[in-house]
C-alpha cells in the first residue's frame, strides 16, 4: 500500500507503471494471466453468464410453453370445430328423417286416398267384354221386340177402327138401301 501511495503521489497511472517494468516478467504475467483467466472462466462461470443463461433459460421455458399453449389451443379450437362439425352432420341427418317421415306420411294419406282397383284378368276381361255384348244385342233385341209388338197393336187398332169405319159405312149403306127399296115397293111387303 506504502509503494502503491507513493506512487501515486508521483503522478504515474498504471499503464505508465507496467511501461516501467521490464519485458520479460510483464509478458509472463500477461500470458499467466491469460491462461488463468481462461482456465478461471470454465472452471467457474461468471456471474453475468449465469445471469445470461437463467434469462435465456427462462425465454425458452416461456417459449415452449407458449409452444405447448398454442398448440393446445389449437387442438381445442380443431376438437370445437370437429364436434361442431359433428352437431351439424348430426342435425342434418335429423332433418333428412323428419323429412322422410313426412313424405312416407304424406305417401301413406294420398294411398289411402286412392281407390285401388285391382286389374281384371285377361280372361275375365275378354270374357266380360262378350258378356257386355251379348247383354247388349239382348237390350236391344228386346227394345226392337217391343216397338214391334206396340207397332202391331197400333196398326191392329187402326185396322180395325178402319174395318169398323168401313163396316159402318157398309151398313150405313146397307140400311140405306133396304130403306130405298121399302119405299120403292110399299105394297109388297104388306
Amino acid at each position: 500500500y506504502v509503494a502503491l501511495e507513493k506512487k501515486k503521489k508521483a503522478g504515474l497511472t498504471g499503464v505508465a507503471m507496467d511501461a516501467m517494468r521490464p519485458s520479460a516478467p510483464a509478458k509472463l504475467k500477461s500470458v499467466g494471466t491469460e491462461m488463468y483467466r481462461e482456465r478461471l472462466k470454465t472452471l467457474v462461470p461468471r456471474q453475468a453468464d449465469l445471469s445470461l443463461q437463467q434469462i435465456s433459460d427462462n425465454f425458452q421455458n416461456k417459449a415452449k410453453d407458449m409452444d405447448n399453449k398454442k398448440g393446445q389451443m389449437q387442438l381445442v379450437e380443431q376438437q370445437k370445430a370437429k364436434k361442431l362439425q359433428e352437431e351439424k352432420k348430426i342435425k342434418d341427418m335429423e332433418k333428412k328423417v323428419v323429412e322422410r317421415r313426412r313424405q312416407h306420411e304424406i305417401m301413406a294419406k294420398i294411398q289411402a286416398a286412392i281407390i285401388q282397383i285391382p286389374k281384371p284378368l285377361p280372361q275375365h276381361t275378354m270374357q266380360a267384354i262378350e258378356a257386355q255384348k251379348l247383354l247388349r244385342k239382348k237390350r236391344e233385341a228386346e227394345s226392337t221386340y217391343t216397338e214391334i209388338r206396340k207397332f202391331e197393336q197400333q196398326m191392329r187398332k187402326e185396322i180395325s177402327m178402319h174395318t169398323l169405319a168401313k163396316l159402318n159405312d157398309s151398313m150405313l149403306q146397307m140400311v140405306l138401301e133396304t130403306k130405298d127399296m121399302d119405299a120403292s115397293a110399299p105394297g109388297v111387303t104388306q
